[in-house]
């Protein structure tokens, strides 16, 4: 009876303990479960070394035991020096890419931000759901791999809203690059905008973008501003309000004079300060709007002229592409720009009510479109159409693709730029957050934070390989762990059977 028990009990430790590793392995995040079912497999391999106490009381004092023991004390030993050298490896990896196009490891741009920008503790904080967390992670394992300041975490949005409030995330998957106090919001899940986040949260002093005055930038309603002001402001970029009819001139440490939203004719006292500041070197960024009356932005067109950019006052139309309810007067980016300041990866950004842009003759050879519309677009000259409900496409027009913001750029640099429309970033679209992420990234590369751009490259048919948690842990438990065991036996088992 005795016996019977004992093959019970001892098979049913055996299955435990099996099963317990398989759990372990596949299914890491249940451990109520997998420790349960290891609790239970103890219990049942106690049950049996109680049956069978004084068999085992006698083989420990055993000449046998002794050499058995000793055996296992230098096989111990073996995987403690195993198990530091393992240690040293993980800590300072050799990482080989395979991959033909060298798509599973960082470019030669981000190994020298991680040697040269890195030097302190950062902390990528991923704010997804359980589902697109294990692929994000493997992404930044990149990093970790290559220094050992940076440290990975997750948080669910859905559970941790406070979390979500706190770092302003407005979309997930989103990552919060965290140094100190300071941090960085990267939605795009790209090595580009990683990299590049990191380049602005290590930065020694925050670019200064300067602002013409408007009532706006503090306005909660709809119609305000005071959304894209909060955006800026997270986005690690020092705000300065200058106003033109009082100042003398725009302060040099200004990289950027932005003219948003301000709809009236600025005087020729105002026109020649934006003309000095942008022969000194300054960028020079505004945005337009239908005029139904008086041309409220006469002076800044004529600026924009002789400086290489059309502003038409005029009304986009795209009757393919566009937001519900406008019949085209509010379309959709269709393509965005060709040096990768903005990609075309099914991102809705809209533009409501907005004037065409176009260059000057003499500059189309510097000329970079920001935001087109679709084929099926025109741009509509008489925009009394628009409010009379009674827009078709006539003569007079310019068909599409049409410009709905643009560039006159120095060596692929900005000079000036133009939107049609302003209220695009208004908090009336807080809700659609990729016209900010849109409207940031082009503030990235006005200021010259666009360090990567040759990283973007043609699309391969090559695909990343990552490597989930779950596969690791295969990898770790069964080859770098089970076989060695597994071999050690046999070679244990072949050794005795030859004694015999």
């Amino acid at each position: 009876m005795k016996n019977k028990y004992l093959l019970l009990f001892s098979s049913l430790s055996i299955l435990l303990f099996f099963v317990g590793f398989f759990l372990f392995v596949v299914m890491p995040d249940t451990l109520v479960l997998n420790f349960g079912v290891l609790i239970a497999a103890i219990i049942f391999s106690l049950v049996c070394l109680i049956l069978e106490r004084k068999r085992i009381m006698s083989y420990l004092s055993s000449t046998h035991w002794k050499n058995l023991s000793s055996a296992f004390i230098s096989l111990f030993l073996v995987f403690c020096i195993l198990g530091v050298v393992n240690y040293i490896g993980v800590k300072k990896p050799l990482i080989y890419d395979f991959s033909k196009r060298k798509l599973n490891s960082l470019s030669e741009q981000t190994h020298r931000v991680l040697k040269n920008f890195v030097n302190e503790d950062v902390e990528f904080i991923i704010f997804s759901s359980a589902t697109n967390k294990l692929k994000i992670q493997a992404f930044l394992n990149l990093y970790n791999d290559h220094s050992s300041h940076v440290s990975i975490s997750h948080v669910d949005p859905v559970l941790r809203p406070d979390v979500v409030q706190k770092f302003n995330v407005v979309q997930a998957p989103s990552i919060v690059l965290k140094k100190g106090e300071r941090s960085v919001v990267v939605t795009d899940m790209r090595e580009l905008e990683v990299t590049n986040g990191l380049i602005k949260l290590f930065r020694e002093v925050d670019p200064v973008l300067c602002f013409n005055m408007n009532p706006k930038f503090n306005d909660s309603s709809e119609l305000g501003y005071s959304a894209l002001i909060n955006f800026l402001k997270n986005s690690s970029f020092n705000l300065k309000v200058v106003d033109l009819l009082k100042a003398s001139e725009i302060p040099h440490q200004c990289k950027v004079f932005i003219n948003w939203g301000v709809e009236r004719n600025l005087l020729a006292k105002e026109i020649d300060m934006i003309s000095k500041f942008s022969l000194a070197g300054g960028k020079v960024l505004s945005s337009f709007g239908p005029m139904f009356k008086d041309d409220n932005y006469k002076s800044m067109r004529k600026l924009y002229a002789d400086n290489g950019l059309k502003i038409e006052n005029d009304i986009v139309i795209d009757m393919r592409n566009h937001m519900s309810g406008s019949k085209g007067s509010a379309p959709f980016v269709s393509q965005f720009d060709t040096l990768g300041v903005n990609h075309n990866r099914g991102q809705r950004v809209a533009f409501t009510l907005s004037n065409s842009v176009l260059p000057t003759n003499e500059n189309k050879s510097n000329f970079l479109p920001l935001a087109l519309t679709s084929d099926d677009s025109w741009a509509e000259k008489n925009i009394i159409e628009v409010l009379a409900d009674t827009v078709t496409f006539n003569d007079g027009d310019r068909p599409g693709p049409v410009v709905m913001a643009g560039a006159i750029t120095v060596e692929e640099r900005p000079r000036y730029i133009a939107f049609g429309n302003s209220s695009f970033v208004s908090n009336k679209f807080l809700s659609l957050s990729t016209n900010f992420t849109y409207f940031l990234n082009i503030l990235h590369w006005t200021v010259g934070e666009d360090m990567l751009t040759s990283l973007h490259t043609s699309i391969f048919k090559e695909k990343p390989l990552y490597i989930g948690n779950m596969q690791k842990n295969f990898i770790l438990f069964v080859c770098v762990i089970g076989m060695p065991i597994l071999f050690l036996f046999f070679a244990i088992f072949t050794y005795r059977k030859r004694r015999v």
